[in-house]
């Protein structure tokens, strides 16, 4: 196949590659989101209950999580385009074999080779878009990352019209193939900038650094691994990146429950979820659009703040209207973080070694953000009530702000 260069012009190759990696993040994020579209007919053929089919979603997040930094180290050092090839038949594969589901341990095997190709994909977007954009990278990290957001409202319903119109068995095929055919036709267009040295890589960093690297009287090239991992910069970024992700996961997960029992109507509570997941989508652009004239960590600080005046009030929110308020601002800000923190990443480390680096802070944020939920619902047991939970999670996003203020 012909090099993406010799088919696009120069000066739209870089928008091209946001636009296939909006893509793959469609695909892998809508599939992901949609497990719970096959739950009640999964139950049903394999006669279990719904804390053990919950496993295989479980499953699925931890080999996610741990395959980042792997992932991460490939994405550094082989052909993305092989990578992503691989990949490819990686995810649609095991998608498709799910629908010869007899035991509950295939659903856990299939899923969770499904996470390995979620992993691949997952962070590695923003270390491909760290090397195309010098200029405006905010807002690539912020478009191509609205897949995240995009593929739940795509995926979700045509998965649940195709299990209406043909069965759950072959609408996992349908499903496996389509993935297949189009996460590797993306794969044939996604490609690193042609003939960058490390040196080159390194210079480019310099070059775009924010506030934090331009401040340093003798900017860093890009840092491996080792050298990120013996920084307080890394944790500050992974703290601050947990308490988004912990109060995000705390609200999917029980934001509906809570508004029943405040008193709102389910229909209004559905309605004010999906809100959130839209409001993120103009959030991650937006505050892209924002990153490229404030920075990264200003940026963040805005978006935590955000958050955590949204998570004080929500215990005192009991009519519709205030309702939807809280959903359109907490997803706003909840979607504008998003791109904040592989920015931080890069401005911090360079693009040397981003995609292990940044794969090790999404994997440890994942891992520690899948707290969030239990701990909520462990305190509502305990309370009856979410109000503790919610207002620890409003301290900890103070904590995160803290986190990205000392981020020198």
């Amino acid at each position: 196949m012909a090099e993406l260069d010799s088919r696009i012009p120069e000066s739209h190759c870089n928008w091209f590659i946001v636009g296939t990696l909006f893509t793959i993040w469609t695909i892998i994020f809508g599939i992901q989101y949609s497990f719970g579209i096959f739950f009640r007919s999964l139950q049903d053929a394999l006669g279990c209950s719904r804390g053990m089919l919950s496993w295989a979603m479980t499953t699925h997040l931890l080999v996610f999580a741990l395959t980042m930094v792997p992932a991460g180290w490939a994405i550094d050092r082989f052909n993305i385009r092989f990578v992503y090839s691989v990949s490819a038949f990686g995810f649609g594969l095991p998608l498709a074999l799910c629908s010869q589901l007899s035991e509950l341990w295939q659903l856990y095997l299939f899923y969770g080779l499904l996470g390995i190709s979620t992993g691949v994909y997952g962070p590695s977007i923003f270390a491909i878009l760290a090397r195309w954009f010098n200029e405006k990278r905010g807002l690539a990290f912020g478009l191509a990352s609205c897949g995240a957001g995009f593929g739940p409202l795509v995926v979700a319903p045509l998965t649940n019209a195709l299990i209406a119109s043909y069965g759950w068995r072959h609408t996992f095929v349908i499903l496996g193939l389509a993935s297949t055919v189009i996460l590797f036709t993306c794969a044939q267009y996604s490609k690193n900038p042609p003939e960058q040295s490390s040196e080159e890589i390194g210079s480019t960093a310099d070059k775009y650094a924010d506030n934090y690297q331009a401040r340093r009287p003798n900017p860093l090239p890009g840092m491996t691994l080792g050298q990120a991992i013996g920084t307080r910069e890394i944790i500050f970024i992974i703290a601050a990146s947990s308490t988004a992700q912990i109060t995000s996961r705390v609200i999917v997960v029980h934001i509906a429950p809570h508004a029943t029992d405040m008193g709102i109507s389910p229909f209004v509570a559905a309605m004010a979820l999906s809100m959130i997941g839209g409001s993120s989508i103009v959030g991650r652009i937006l505050m892209g659009f924002v990153q490229d004239r404030i920075g990264a960590q200003r940026s963040m600080i805005i978006c935590l703040i955000t958050m955590g005046a949204c998570l004080f009030a929500l215990p005192f929110v009991t009519s519709n209207a205030a309702f939807f308020v809280f959903a359109i601002f907490f997803g706003l800000a909840f979607g504008g973080d998003i791109p904040q923190v592989p920015a931080l990443t890069v401005q911090c480390f360079g693009v040397a070694s981003m995609g292990v680096i940044y794969a090790l802070v999404a994997g440890v944020v994942n891992m520690v953000s899948s707290l969030g939920p239990l701990a909520a619902g462990y305190i509502f047991d305990v309370t009856q009530s979410y109000t503790l939970a919610f207002f620890g999670a409003g301290v900890l996003l103070l904590l995160g702000v803290l986190s990205v203020s000392r981020i020198q």
